[in-house]
This record gives C-alpha cells, structure tokens and sequence, in this order.
C-alpha cells in the first residue's frame, strides 16, 4: 500500500533488513488512528511494517513521534516524540523527548533524563543509537548560548550520551572562545564508547570543529578545526560518522561561499587531527561509514544534484545508488542512511520513476543495495 502523505527519514540496520522511517500516513498499519507522526519500522525480508512508536502495551502516542535511528539487529529503535503517554511515568508535556523502544519486549525507555532520572529542560532531538541498543546520543537544541563574553576557557555544552545499561548520562564537552554554537551532527560506535561529534561556533564567522571524544567519561580525545579557506568563509562541518568499532571516522565541512571546495576526510580516532584520506565533493548533508571503516557512503552533491553515494575509502570508483530504474537519470533525493556492512542503502525522494507503481505524488523512502547500479545508456 502506498503512503498518501510523504515519509522520511530513514535508518538501516547493520545487515540492511529493517529500515526505521517516519510518516504521518494512518494507512501503514491497520490500527492508525491518532493522527499524528509516528515512527515505523519496515522488514525487507517478510515485507511488513510495524509501528515502533507506541506505549509498553502496544497503545497509540498522544503526541507526534519522528527521527528514528535503529541498532544493528533492529531490535532498538530511538526516537523523538512529544507523547507523554509513552512511559508509565509520562514525560515532560512542554518538550520533545528522545526514547528507546524495544522491539522484541515492547518496552520503552525514557532517554533524555539526567543521572537522576530529572527531566532535561530543553527539547531533545536528533537520537543517535549505538549498534547494541545500549546507548543513545541526542542534542538539546541546535543553538545554545553556552557562556557570556569576554573570552573563557573551555565550557561544557553537548550534546548528551544516555548508557541505558547502567543508567547514567554524559554531557560531552566542547570549546567556545564566544559564547554560542551550533552542534551539527554526532555519531556513536556499537559499543557507545566513542562518539565523534561536529560544532560551530557561530560567532567565529561560523568557525567550525570536529571532536573524538570518549562517551564515557565526557572527555575529547582530539579536535579538528576547519579553518577558513578564503576570506569571505571557513569549512563548518555538516555530517560526521564513526566505524562500529571505533577506531576510523568521517567528517564533511562544506564551504559557506563558492570560492572554497567542499572535503570529506577520513581518519583515525586515535589521530583525528591528521585525517589520511580527503576527498573532494559538493555540498554533504549526510556521511556514513562501514562497520570496519572500509566503505564510505554520503548524501551529497554530484553532477549538480543532491544524489546518494557508496564507494571504498581506499581505491576503487564509487557508485551513484540514486538512480532511476532503467539507468537514465540521476534521482533528486534529500535523506539518507546506509547500513552498517556498506551493502544497503535507503534515501528519501519525491520522484516517481524509482519504482513503477509510484503514483502517490509525495516523498517515499527507498531502498537498494549499494551496487545495484543500472548500467546507463550509451
């Protein structure tokens, strides 16, 4: 059946079976009835659909839920909702909070809490689960003001790591010489141990960094700082992406004018400030990065569109995933995520010729395995 409103947002499994998406269309599953976004998981293999963002007992969210992101075995899937009959403790009803629910249990989890369980005051967004399901980073909110000038030494901000195993939250430090900066995009390894994270300061004519930093304890490992590459601009980091096991990470920084290229590194997390390979691309919205660090995939700009790519990170030629069926024409697509073995693809795009039977006129969410690329014509 198909939506008859747009859907988005994708997450993939490690091995590509499940894909976690967001949709406001009540005719996913049969008992639909609120209204509202919820969060959906689909099954490549048995072709079904479930829906991921309801109650411990199976019941509808009184408030939208959306920005799934699944483990490896897509048995976790986190996300935001402005429910707060979700858990049985409710939440906060001013805010949007992150959860965790467990697929095989039904139960859900409440994440974006601190160590004692209180509330956190701002909106919490943009969950990021680790492969085992057993820890979440989220953001706070996308601009905060983390300290009042005159010039201060370094100054915690975020964004926050949730252990759900042991019930403890970390709030990851960051720098600011100004007092405000954007957190962009931040990934965690399998074991939630590693987390790489990008931020802006904003002040800084939009200066921004890349930090390694140890999900445990809080504490940076390393910092890249993109620095200006012309005068009228810098590189601020938009996507960044960390290995399963931790150790090789991926970063976008894309120019704020047309005199500078945009660059994707790849590097070490034990060496971040000297990355080993760069790549030369356009604008990046999304990077991923295989288990072993291997396969390197991105939303990104080729031939003058926003295109999904799949490519090894050392030789070899990449591959345009967003294709139409017969080869002919490259797909506009906006999201995007790739499963942890490099194999999967999914991406979001309002066009109608990826598969024949698209007449809904609405943004879907697609999937294809990464070398499934149609020869085109000569």
């Amino acid at each position: 059946h198909q939506t008859t409103v747009a859907s988005g947002h994708p997450s993939v499994s490690a091995h590509g079976r499940y894909v976690a998406f967001e949709s406001a269309d009540s005719h996913l599953v049969g008992d639909d009835t609120n209204g509202l976004s919820d969060v959906f998981v689909h099954d490549n293999i048995t072709g079904t659909t479930e829906r991921t963002s309801t109650t411990n007992g199976g019941g509808e969210a009184n408030g939208a839920s959306a920005q799934p992101s699944i483990s490896s075995d897509g048995r976790f899937v986190a996300f935001t909702s402005a429910a707060t009959n979700l858990v049985a403790d409710g939440s906060d009803a001013t805010n949007t909070d992150v959860f965790v629910k467990d697929r095989r249990t039904g139960d859900v989890s409440l994440v974006s809490v601190r160590d004692d369980e209180s509330s956190i005051a701002d909106p919490a967004s943009s969950p990021v689960i680790s492969g085992d399901g057993r820890s979440v980073a989220f953001a706070t909110q996308s601009i905060r003001q983390i300290v009042d000038p005159p010039v201060v030494a370094a100054i915690p901000f975020g964004p926050f790591v949730r252990h759900l195993d042991v019930g403890t939250t970390v709030l990851m430090e960051g720098t600011s010489l100004t007092g405000y900066v954007v957190v962009t995009s931040f990934d965690l390894s399998d074991d939630g141990s590693v987390i790489v994270y990008n931020e802006v300061d904003v002040p800084r004519a939009f200066l921004g960094s890349t930090f390694v930093g140890n999900a445990v304890t809080g504490a940076q490992n390393g910092t890249i700082e993109h620095h200006p590459v012309s005068p009228s601009g810098p590189f601020p980091p938009t996507a960044v992406a960390v290995s399963a096991d931790g150790k090789r990470f991926a970063v976008a920084a894309n120019p704020t004018s047309t005199t500078g290229d945009a660059a994707m590194s790849v590097g070490s997390t034990s060496d971040p400030t000297h990355p080993t390979t760069t790549f030369r691309l356009g604008i990046t919205a999304g990077v991923f990065l295989s288990s072993d660090g291997t396969t390197l995939g991105a939303q990104t700009t080729i031939f003058g569109g926003p295109a999904a790519v799949v490519w090894p990170v050392v030789g070899g030629s990449g591959t345009i995933v967003s294709w139409t069926a017969d080869g002919r024409r490259l797909v506009p697509t906006t999201q995007a995520a790739m499963s942890a073995d490099g194999s999967w693809f999914a991406f979001v795009s309002g066009d109608d010729h990826l598969v024949s039977d698209d007449t809904n006129g609405v943004a879907d969410v697609f999937t294809r395995a990464s070398g499934q690329r149609p020869a085109p014509p000569t």
